[in-house]
């Protein structure tokens, strides 16, 4: 028998949260805040391990040096 919300596909789970207008703002400025944040650790990570990363630049892909690397200051 299945649970009360449970979804029939494997790993998907019913939401309690908020789905009006407020609740959704809300998770976006979430989930911005944790895209930042990884992208900020992984840029650090790189720097102290001395790796290079890759951007885009006028179209291009482009090679910054990991001494070249400035770390956006966390918010």
């Amino acid at each position: 028998m299945k649970k009360r919300g449970a979804s029939s596909k494997p790993g998907m789970r019913s939401s309690r949260r908020s789905h009006g207008k407020a609740g959704t703002l809300l998770d976006a400025e979430a989930v911005d805040r944790a895209v930042a944040r990884g992208a900020r650790e992984a840029v650090l990570r790189h720097k102290r391990l001395g790796q290079s990363i890759y951007a885009l630049k006028d179209g291009r892909v482009v090679e910054i040096p990991a001494s070249k690397i400035r770390v956006p200051r966390a918010r």
